[in-house]
C-alpha cells in the first residue's frame, strides 16, 4: 500500500481512539455525578431521620460532626439541620461543621447560615469566631496586587460575617492580614465594607497607585480584576471624602481611551455621583422608589435614570425585543439615553419602537415571536462607539444631583 493509505489508516485509528477516550471521559463524568445525586440524596434522608426521630437531635447530630467515618454529605447536611434548630448547643456543635478539614462541608455550614434569617443573637455570638477562620480560607499563593487568580476565595465570609456582628466584621475585615492588595476577593471586601460606612484607612488608597497602570494593560487575566478593584476603591474614596478622589476620577476620564474594560470608569462615575451628595445605592434606591410610587413620583431626571437603568438590566437579560414589547420605560428609556448623550443604542430603541407601533392591535404567539427576533436583529451604527449606560447615567446624575432625593 502506499504512504498515503498508511497516513490515512493511521489518522482514522488516531480519531477512533480519541473519540473512544472522549466517550469514556463522559461516561466516567456521568458515573460519578450520578453517584454523587444518589450519595447526597441517601445522606439527606438518614440525616433527616436522625434529626426528627432521636430524643435529643443535637447530640446525636453532634456524633455525626464527630464521626471520622462520615461523608461530607452526611455532615453538610447536618449542619442545615443544626441551623433550622438554632439553639446555643446547636450553635456549638455547628462550629464543628464551620472548622472541619473539609472545604465543602464550611461550605455548606456558612450557606446554611446566610439562608437563614431566624437566628438569634446568642447563636450569632457563639459561631463568629469560628466564621471568621473562613477568611484564612483565601489563597494568597495566586492573587498577586495586578490581579491574576485562579486560587480559592472566601466571598461567603466576606458576606455573612456583617450579617452576624457588624462591629466585629468591620474588625476581622479590616485586619490586614484580610484587607490587602493581592486578596482575591479585594472587590467584596471594599464593597462590603464601604456598604456597612466603614471609611478605610488612607493607607487601602495607596493601592490605586499599583492598579492604575494595570486598568490599562489589555489582558484578560490582569485587568478585568484591577478594573473592578480600582473603581470599588474609588467609590470608597468619595465615600470618605478623601481629598484626592476627584483627581483620581479626573485621570480615568481624561485618559478614558486607554482603559479596555468598563468598571473603572463605571466606579468612577458612581464615585463622581457620591461626591456631588448623591446615594451609593443610587440605583436601588430609586428602583425602590419606582416600586413603591410609580415613576410620576420622580423628577424628570431621576425618571431618565431609572428608565435607563431598567433598560440596561432588562435588555442585557432578554434582549431588545423582550424589553420593547414589555417594557412600560421605553419612551421614558428614550428621552433618558438622549439627555445622556447617548448615540449607540439609542438608534436601535428608537427604530424598534417605530417596528413597534407599526403593529395593530393584539399579536398572536408567531407574530410576537416574529416581532421579536425582528427587533433584535436591528444593527448597531457602524459610526459610534458604545459607553456603558451604567457609567453615562450615573454622570448624568452627579450633573444633574440637586434634581435627586437620594443623598448620602
Amino acid at each position: 500500500m502506499s504512504t498515503a493509505i498508511w497516513i490515512s489508516i493511521a489518522l482514522l485509528v488516531l480519531g477512533l481512539v480519541v473519540w473512544l477516550i472522549i466517550r469514556i471521559r463522559d461516561w466516567l463524568w456521568w458515573r460519578d455525578t450520578c453517584r454523587g445525586i444518589h450519595l447526597a440524596g441517601a445522606a439527606s434522608n438518614e440525616i433527616e431521620q436522625i434529626a426528627l426521630t432521636s430524643s435529643n437531635p443535637v447530640e446525636a447530630l453532634a456524633k455525626v460532626m464527630q464521626g471520622s467515618d462520615e461523608s461530607g454529605y452526611h455532615k453538610a447536611y447536618a449542619a442545615e439541620h443544626l441551623v433550622k434548630i438554632g439553639t446555643k448547643e446547636a450553635a456549638e456543635v455547628l462550629c464543628l461543621a464551620l472548622e472541619d478539614n473539609d472545604l465543602f462541608v464550611r461550605g455548606q455550614a456558612r450557606r446554611a447560615m446566610r439562608l437563614n434569617d431566624t437566628l438569634t443573637n446568642e447563636f450569632k455570638e457563639i459561631i463568629f469566631d469560628s466564621v471568621a477562620l473562613g477568611l484564612k480560607e483565601a489563597d494568597s499563593s495566586y492573587a498577586t496586587p495586578e490581579g491574576h487568580w485562579p486560587g480559592v476565595g472566601c466571598e461567603d465570609v466576606i458576606e455573612l460575617l456583617p450579617k452576624l456582628d457588624p462591629a466585629r466584621a468591620a474588625i476581622e475585615l479590616t485586619n490586614p492580614s484580610t484587607l490587602r492588595v493581592n486578596h482575591p476577593n479585594l472587590y467584596e471586601l471594599i464593597q462590603r465594607l464601604t456598604r456597612m460606612r466603614v471609611a478605610l484607612d488612607d493607607s487601602v488608597f495607596d493601592w490605586l497607585a499599583v492598579l492604575r497602570p494595570c486598568v490599562a494593560e489589555g489582558r484578560r487575566d490582569v485587568t478585568g480584576r484591577s478594573a473592578m478593584v480600582y473603581g470599588q476603591l474609588l467609590r470608597a474614596a468619595a465615600f470618605k471624602a478623601h481629598p484626592k478622589t476627584a483627581e483620581w476620577i479626573d485621570d480615568l476620564f481624561q485618559n478614558r481611551e486607554l482603559v479596555p474594560v468598563w468598571p473603572a470608569l463605571e466606579g468612577a462615575a458612581e464615585a463622581k455621583a457620591m461626591l456631588a451628595g448623591l446615594s451609593m445605592d443610587l440605583r436601588e434606591d430609586i428602583r425602590q422608589r419606582v416600586e413603591s410610587n410609580g415613576l410620576d413620583g420622580l423628577s424628570p431626571a431621576e425618571r431618565h435614570f431609572a428608565a435607563v437603568m431598567d433598560y440596561s438590566f432588562h435588555t442585557e437579560l432578554y434582549g431588545l425585543g423582550d424589553y420593547v414589547l414589555n417594557s412600560s420605560m421605553c419612551d421614558q428609556a428614550l428621552e433618558g439615553l438622549a439627555a445622556m448623550g447617548e448615540n449607540y443604542v439609542r438608534p436601535r430603541l428608537e427604530r424598534a419602537l417605530e417596528l413597534r407601533n407599526l403593529q395593530n392591535g393584539s399579536l398572536d404567539k408567531t407574530a410576537t415571536e416574529a416581532l421579536v427576533e425582528s427587533i433584535d436583529s436591528i444593527p448597531y451604527p457602524q459610526d459610534t462607539s458604545y459607553q456603558s449606560l451604567e457609567m453615562l447615567a450615573h454622570l448624568y446624575a452627579a450633573a444633574n444631583a440637586d434634581a435627586f432625593q437620594d443623598k448620602l
